[in-house]
């Protein structure tokens, strides 16, 4: 597998074998869930736009 990644017109490639990419995508679910959680927590929001 390999990811690509465009950053500032130059292309970057990242080659993971099966394994690695398997934990690169839990990692990924696990990062999801905890800016879900911290949304709900209303975490990283300024304070005008947490309702009480």
């Amino acid at each position: 597998m390999v990811l690509a990644s465009k950053a500032s017109g130059n292309y970057q490639y990242y080659p993971f074998d099966a394994e690695e990419f398997d934990s690169f995508v839990d990692a990924a679910i696990e990062i999801k869930k905890a800016l879900r959680a911290d949304e709900s927590a209303g975490i990283g929001q300024t304070q005008a736009s947490v309702k009480p």
